[in-house]
C-alpha cells in the first residue's frame, strides 16, 4: 500500500511536469489550465511518515490548478472537524510548496508561500495570499516538479495534492 501511494504521488508530480513542460492547457480543465490536483487528506504514509500528520479535517470537495500565466488558484469546498463536523468558518490555513519524503517535508526556499481563509461556509476559492498582499505564483514558462500542502498553522499538515485509486 505503501508504495502504491508513493507511485500515485510520483505520477501526479510527473503529469503536472508533463502538462506544464508543454506549455498547452490540459483538455478537460477549462481555458489556460495547465496543471489540476485534487487534495486528499494527509496520512503518515502520505505525509513523510510522520504521525503528527493525521488530518483532523475533512473536506467535501478541494483541488489546486496552475494556470498558463503561473497562477495558483485553490478552491475548497466544506472545510469541517473530522471529529465534531463542525463548519471550520474563518480557518486560515497555510500553503506550502515542495514535497514530502521519508524524511518529512522538503519544500523550496519561501514555506509557506502564503495563505488561505475558509468563508463562512468553510469554502474558499481564489489565489493564495502572500503576505506581501500579492497572489502566489509560479513562474511562467518554467518546469515545475513539486506538491502543494495545506498546513493548521504550527500544528499539522491536513492535505495535500495527489489523487485516489479506486
Amino acid at each position: 500500500m505503501k508504495s502504491a501511494h508513493a507511485i500515485a504521488l510520483l505520477l501526479v508530480a510527473l503529469c503536472g511536469l508533463i502538462s506544464c513542460a508543454s506549455g498547452r492547457p490540459l483538455p478537460g480543465n477549462g481555458p489556460g489550465v495547465v496543471w489540476r490536483s485534487v487534495l486528499i487528506p494527509c496520512t503518515p504514509q502520505l505525509c513523510g511518515g510522520l504521525a503528527v500528520n493525521t488530518a483532523t479535517f475533512r473536506l467535501k470537495q478541494g483541488d489546486i490548478t496552475i494556470a498558463t500565466n503561473g497562477m495558483l488558484t485553490i478552491r475548497l469546498k466544506g472545510l469541517s472537524d473530522a471529529t465534531t463536523g463542525v463548519t471550520l468558518r474563518g480557518r486560515t490555513l497555510e500553503v506550502w510548496q515542495g514535497a514530502f519524503t521519508t524524511r518529512g517535508f522538503e519544500g523550496g526556499p519561501v514555506n509557506p508561500v502564503g495563505t488561505i481563509t475558509t468563508n463562512q461556509a468553510g469554502d474558499y476559492e481564489g489565489a493564495v495570499d502572500m503576505s506581501s498582499g500579492r497572489p502566489f505564483a509560479l513562474t511562467p514558462d518554467s518546469e515545475y516538479s513539486t506538491q502543494f500542502a495545506l498546513n493548521d498553522p504550527s500544528v499539522r499538515t491536513q492535505f495535500v495534492t495527489g489523487f485516489v485509486v479506486p
